[in-house]
C-alpha cells in the first residue's frame, strides 16, 4: 500500500508525464483519467 505523499508523487510524475489527466478541476476529490485508454472508445 502506498502512502498519501507517494501516491500524490506517483499522480504527479504520470501527468507530468501525459499518462493521466485531471478531470474535475478541483483541489480535494480529484478524479483522473488514462486518456490513451479513453480515446481508445471515442474513435
Amino acid at each position: 500500500m502506498l502512502s498519501v505523499p507517494s501516491a500524490n508523487a506517483l499522480i504527479k510524475v504520470m501527468c507530468d508525464a501525459g499518462i493521466l489527466r485531471e478531470m474535475t478541476g478541483q483541489r480535494r476529490g480529484r478524479i483522473y483519467a488514462f486518456q490513451e485508454y479513453l480515446d481508445l472508445f471515442s474513435r
